[in-house]
C-alpha cells in the first residue's frame, strides 16, 4: 500500500492563530493555499493561488507585467519614459503633472507642440479678438491714405 503524505489544514482563522515550525506546511481550508512557516509568524506565510486576485498595499514590485490595470486612488510612477492613458478626464479629476491637475485637453496641448514663444512674447497678444496681420495691414492702409492725403492735400 501506497504511503500518504498529509498536512496539517484548518480554515483561515485556524490557520491565522498557528504558528508552524520553520519550513513546516499547512493548508488553508478557506482559502485553498498554502502556508509556508518560519518557526515564529503566526499564520506563516501564504502562498497564492496563480489566479487569485490579490489586493497589493504598500508593497514593491520588481520589474512586474501589469496588463491593463484598473488602478483607484492616487498613483506616482517615477519614470516617465511609458505612455500613459487617461480614460476619463473631467477637468476637476485626472492627469496630475508634479502635484498640478492639468485641465486642458489632450489637443489643446498638441496645439502647443514647436511653440518657441516666450511666456513675455505670447502676452503681447493677451485681448486680441482676431488675425492680428489683418489689424496691421487695415492700420498700414488707412496710415498709408492719410500720408496721401495730406501729401497730395
Amino acid at each position: 500500500m501506497p504511503t500518504v503524505l498529509q498536512f496539517r489544514r484548518g480554515t483561515t482563522a485556524q490557520n491565522n492563530s498557528f504558528t508552524g515550525a520553520a519550513g513546516e506546511i499547512s493548508i488553508d481550508t478557506t482559502l485553498d493555499t498554502l502556508r509556508v512557516h518560519d518557526g515564529s509568524t503566526a499564520g506563516g506565510l501564504e502562498l497564492t493561488q496563480n489566479t487569485a486576485t490579490q489586493t497589493l498595499t504598500n508593497k514593491t514590485l520588481t520589474s512586474p507585467t501589469v496588463n491593463t490595470p484598473t488602478i483607484t486612488g492616487d498613483t506616482t510612477f517615477s519614470d516617465g519614459a511609458y505612455d500613459f492613458d487617461i480614460a476619463s478626464h473631467d477637468g476637476s479629476n485626472g492627469l496630475k503633472l508634479g502635484g498640478t491637475l492639468v485641465t486642458s485637453t489632450a489637443a489643446e496641448l498638441n496645439l502647443l507642440d514647436g511653440v518657441t514663444a516666450t511666456t513675455a512674447e505670447l502676452n503681447y497678444t493677451d485681448g486680441v479678438t482676431s488675425n492680428i496681420q489683418t489689424q496691421l495691414d487695415d492700420k498700414a492702409a488707412k496710415s498709408f491714405a492719410i500720408a496721401q492725403a495730406i501729401a497730395l492735400g
